[in-house]
């Protein structure tokens, strides 16, 4: 479940990589163990502990707890990928750092709990959140600013059209409250867009939400199947002006594994986020 560099990485440290598919589907495991027993999932070997490591302790507060009620699946509240980048890029920005970050993973899914603390290896430029027991929940690099042309293909009929009934009526996504913010999507087989709305103090989170849910919408238009976010190559913030619309390309469907580029636009059209390389793997059937 990791970018091809971090593979590398690992490989020559001599640690080993389960397969993005067992991977996805041990996190689903966990994701609905009633057990709620917390394990590790990986190969035979440990890594290099030689870097400097600083830490951060990161805090859900009350406010925020209420807030993602609105991210619950079977009963349990789930800490989403947007808000954990939301923290990654406040830590990144601390570091001087914040407008880039590279090779995103997800290790293990996040619930609302005591202890979290985000890991700074300086010597490698990565970050890490951590439970409070010390098992890897995210990790991500620090990125550097790219400023290669963006551009987008266009489509000239989209093949499929959902307004926010069909969007959130439980086939596809789990979300309710307020992460409900897209309010109507259109879908091709290489590129999909979406309207949005999105205001409050949690808007920022929303808009990046707003964007995988997108591309989950895309792979179970694709595929027929309901899937999770577990990687991307990059992320840039531009601006922080409100987000409006969110575009997708497709690039691949292959082995259940979807791969895709967003951009996150305001009222004008201007670029504010711009992700490259998400990884969304199909898990289950969509529901009718």
């Amino acid at each position: 479940m990791v970018s091809p560099e971090l593979a590398r990485h690992f490989a020559s440290r001599g640690v080993g990589l389960i397969p993005i598919r067992e991977g996805a589907e041990a996190f689903v495991r966990e994701l609905t163990d009633e057990s709620h027993v917390e394990v590790v999932i990986g190969a035979d070997a440990g890594l290099d502990s030689a870097n400097q490591i600083d830490t951060v302790a990161w805090s859900i507060t009350p406010e925020t707890e209420g807030f993602l009620q609105g991210h619950t699946f079977q009963d349990t509240v789930l800490v989403p990928m947007a808000l954990v980048l939301s923290a990654f890029r406040r830590v990144a920005e601390k570091l001087g750092q914040g407008s880039s970050l590279n090779q995103l993973n997800v290790f293990n899914p996040v619930h609302i709990q005591d202890g979290l603390k985000i890991q700074h290896t300086s010597n490698s430029g990565r970050l890490q959140l951590m439970s409070a027991d010390g098992k890897p929940l995210y990790g991500v690099q620090l990125g550097t600013v790219s400023n290669d042309p963006v551009s987008f293909n266009t489509v000239d009929e989209w093949e499929k059209l959902l307004k926010r009934d069909g969007i959130y009526d439980g086939a596809v996504l789990f979300h309710t409250d307020d992460f409900q913010v897209i309010d109507s999507l259109q879908m091709h087989r290489d590129a999909a867009t979406a309207a949005i709305s999105v205001n409050g103090p949690f808007s920022d989170v929303l808009a990046l939400d707003a964007g995988l849910q997108l591309a989950l919408h895309w792979m179970a238009y694709r595929t027929g199947l309901r899937s999770l976010p577990m990687s991307m190559d990059s992320i840039q913030w531009y601006s922080d002006a409100s987000v409006t619309h969110v575009r997708l390309e497709g690039f691949s469907v292959e082995n259940k594994v979807g791969r895709c580029d967003l951009l996150l636009l305001d009222a004008d059209g201007s670029l504010v986020v711009q992700i490259k390389g998400v990884s969304v793997v199909g898990l289950v059937e969509a529901t009718a």
